[in-house]
Parts: C-alpha cells; sequence; structure tokens
C-alpha cells in the first residue's frame, strides 16, 4: 500500500472498502478473543 492508497486518493475507493472490511473483521476477531481471554 502506498500513501496515495492510505489517503484514499488515485481513486482507490475500492482498497478503501477492502480495507475497512478487513479492519471491521479485526475488531470483530479480537472481541472474541477477549472474551475467550476474560475466562
Amino acid at each position: 500500500l502506498t500513501s496515495l492508497d492510505l489517503a484514499g486518493g488515485g481513486g482507490s475507493e475500492v482498497v478503501r472498502k477492502r480495507w475497512r472490511r478487513r479492519w471491521e473483521w479485526l475488531a470483530v476477531v479480537l472481541r472474541r478473543n477477549r472474551r475467550w481471554l476474560q475466562r
């Protein structure tokens, strides 16, 4: 990923959506892991 992709320039909306989806998935996984660790 280049700085342009991170900034969302150059018409990289697809990349932004892909990363957003990945971060949402990561957040869900971390939440589940946190529950497991709290046991």
